[in-house]
């Protein structure tokens, strides 16, 4: 290909821009579209009696479980969580471990990793142990 020799530098700028022109052709005006006004909001309705504290709801939080569970066995979470295999101990990390599966929904492996990261099948053990405590308590 050939290099085009230009008279000057006006001449090279008007060809370069009669290029960009027909290559590029100029976009179409984008007009604004200004967004209707928001509708008025309606005022509040007033309730029936005020508005307490909440009320108490489920422990959300998988602690907040633990904690319960020991007060209710007389231990203490640091004991549900500890190696201890006293049978007070015990029973209530298999009920904790019960209750976080049922309650919380968690995984073998989350419900492991809380309780002091003990094995998966020894928790699915303690589980299916506190189950068989429940149905034969109930008769």
């Amino acid at each position: 290909m050939q290099a085009i020799e230009y008279a000057s530098a006006n001449q090279m700028r008007q060809e370069y821009r009669a290029r960009h022109d027909r290559l590029y052709p100029a976009r179409p005006v984008t007009r604004l579209v200004i967004p209707a006004s928001p509708e008025p909001k309606l005022p509040r309705r007033g309730y029936a009696e005020p508005i307490g504290p909440r009320k108490p709801t489920e422990p959300r939080h998988w602690a907040e479980i633990v904690a319960v569970i020991a007060a209710s066995n007389g231990v203490t979470a640091k004991d549900i969580i500890s190696p201890s295999k006293v049978r007070p101990i015990a029973n209530a990390r298999f009920e904790a471990i019960y209750q976080l599966r049922i309650e919380k929904r968690m995984s073998w492996a989350a419900i492991a990793r809380c309780l002091g990261n003990r094995d998966i099948t020894t928790v699915r053990s303690a589980y299916f142990k506190h189950v068989e405590r429940l149905e034969a308590r109930r008769g």
